[in-house]
């Protein structure tokens, strides 16, 4: 399973100006954000307001979802489902679907070789959230289609 400071150092890389931007953004020396994102320096420990203001900062939650799958949760945000048109169900209904055929794709290639990987495991339980997230926005766009 990702570690949450793998989660914490791949976010820091995709910002602008990598680990020394998003440490500056959030108020951290480089060297202590570094430390802090590093799997080996098992003295240092970012703290949850750091956590929460990298979220907001880069809008990214790769580290949410990391946290929640450690302790086998899932994450799924809950869109907004105003304005929902016969398309809009439609094509909420068609991206679950296409959701799904990844995972079903994901799964077919562990079986066909009869043995996984962590990093293949991993994959799937990704794709299976974000089954759940596309699940999760279809059932919005038919409320939003249906309410009175």
């Amino acid at each position: 399973m990702r570690s949450i400071r793998l989660a914490v150092q791949a976010t820091a890389d995709g910002y602008p100006g990598k680990t020394a931007g998003l440490a500056k953004e959030i108020g951290r020396t480089l060297g202590t954000f570094r430390n802090q994102c590093s799997p080996d320096q098992q003295d240092h420990w970012i703290n949850l307001r750091d956590l929460v203001k990298i979220l907001e900062t880069t809008g990214d939650l790769e580290i949410l979802h990391t946290l929640a799958r450690r302790f086998n949760h899932v994450c799924i945000p809950v869109p907004d489902g105003s304005g929902g048109s016969d398309m809009e169900v439609l094509k909420a209904w068609s991206e679950w679907k296409t959701e799904q055929a990844e995972t079903v794709t994901a799964i077919d290639q562990v079986l066909e070789k009869g043995h996984a990987t962590t990093r293949q495991l991993d994959l799937i339980e990704r794709e299976m959230h974000q089954d759940f997230e596309k699940e999760i926005r279809l059932m919005n766009r038919l409320k939003s289609l249906f309410a009175s």
